[in-house]
């Protein structure tokens, strides 16, 4: 029998006609906490963007070349001043929930998590906040705001990355093929079972969910995180750990994931390609 991650064998009945179950000489009902948190919660599953995307020295090789390339265009156009903006640290995909660990669930909660670098945040603010307050310096900068390819930024831009922007392209085809993935896989009766076993631990400790989403979906009250909030992201932690969720969706997700880079490889072969041609413009380490 497989249950919370462990094989567990039925060894006979106790007093109550209940089995007990036995892994490594302890029963079940000695294991606690133990048992309940030995299942995986969160187990890596495969993604297009970290299959077939950029890998970050790419992304950050290419960022640094442009931003050198828009400091040369201002100081040109009179404004040597120009704070280029640093290179970002990542990550650069979207972090999920389920990847985060109990302790740091309980001071997040279900606040939304920024995979933007602070760093690179703040002078991206700065540089904004120039752009707003400073004419001349957004003419340089902007250039004709209607179109992406002029001014310093824009023209660099189109330089470094191209007219079509294949990181942006590249990211758009990743994505969509990422969103049909979990399409397909939240309409497939066996994440249906996975999800009921989930929502039946919730129930037991307290927590009324039908469904992942209803939980990520709800209002919750101000200031954030609340204790609700907090102590519902950690009953989600040990109820995806108790129903082996990481592992269980990994065996769900991973046919569709390779079934649909098949049914896409053309495509696939053709950004990978173009990601290869475009590492080849700037010195990658």
């Amino acid at each position: 029998m497989l249950w919370a991650g462990l094989t567990l064998t039925t060894v006979g009945c106790g007093a109550n006609g209940d089995e007990k179950l036995e892994t490594g000489g302890s029963t079940a009902e000695s294991l606690g906490t133990e048992i309940a948190t030995s299942g995986v919660a969160y187990a890596p599953v495969s993604s297009f963007y970290s299959t077939f995307g950029p890998p970050p020295s790419l992304i950050q090789a290419l960022h640094v070349e442009w931003q050198q390339q828009v400091l040369t265009c201002m100081t040109g156009a009179g404004f040597p001043d120009y704070q280029v903006l640093p290179k970002p640290e990542g990550p650069f995909r979207p972090v999920r929930h389920d990847e985060l660990a109990r302790d740091e669930l309980e001071v997040m909660g279900f606040l939304p998590i920024s995979n933007v670098d602070q760093l690179y945040a703040r002078a991206a603010d700065d540089q904004d906040a120039r752009l707003e307050s400073d004419g001349a310096f957004r003419a340089a900068l902007v250039g004709d705001e209607s179109s992406t390819s002029t001014g310093c930024a824009g023209s660099a831009r189109s330089d470094v990355y191209g007219v079509d922007n294949v990181l942006t392209s590249t990211a758009a085809l990743l994505s969509n093929l990422d969103s049909e993935v979990l399409v397909r896989v939240l309409s497939s009766s066996d994440y249906t079972s996975l999800e009921h076993d989930w929502s039946e631990c919730m129930e037991e400790k307290g927590e009324t969910f039908s469904t992942r989403s209803s939980m990520f979906n709800r209002t919750w009250e101000a200031p954030r995180p609340s204790s609700d909030e907090i102590r519902v992201s950690l009953a989600d932690f040990d109820c995806r750990a108790v129903v082996n969720f990481g592992e269980r969706y990994a065996s769900i997700s991973e046919p569709i994931f390779r079934l649909i880079a098949e049914d896409n490889a053309e495509q696939l072969a053709d950004a990978t390609s173009q990601l290869d041609d475009l590492a080849q413009t700037v010195e990658v380490p």
